[in-house]
């Protein structure tokens, strides 16, 4: 199982070259799963808000909340 941190799904949506690699690493999620917070969550909106507009960034979070053996779970003292 994989942590998925925010640099990556800002990649994936980027219009760069980065997005490749991290096709590869979110396609291995399907394989063995993966795990994000919803601190992540909010990292990818702002960023890509930044990098594009607020619709954008809105519809690549629903799309992340979609991707199969794919876990959005809390922070809390027993995880961290």
């Amino acid at each position: 199982m994989f942590f998925i941190d925010s640099w990556i799904w800002i990649g994936l949506f980027s219009k760069d070259n980065k997005y490749l690699r991290c096709q590869e690493i979110i396609g291995e999620i399907e394989g063995c799963g993966g795990v994000i917070n919803p601190i992540v969550l909010c990292e990818v909106e702002y960023g890509l808000s930044k990098l594009e507009n607020i619709d954008f960034s809105l519809c690549a979070i629903e799309l992340i909340e979609q991707i199969p053996n794919l876990m959005i779970i809390p922070v809390n003292s027993d995880i961290a």
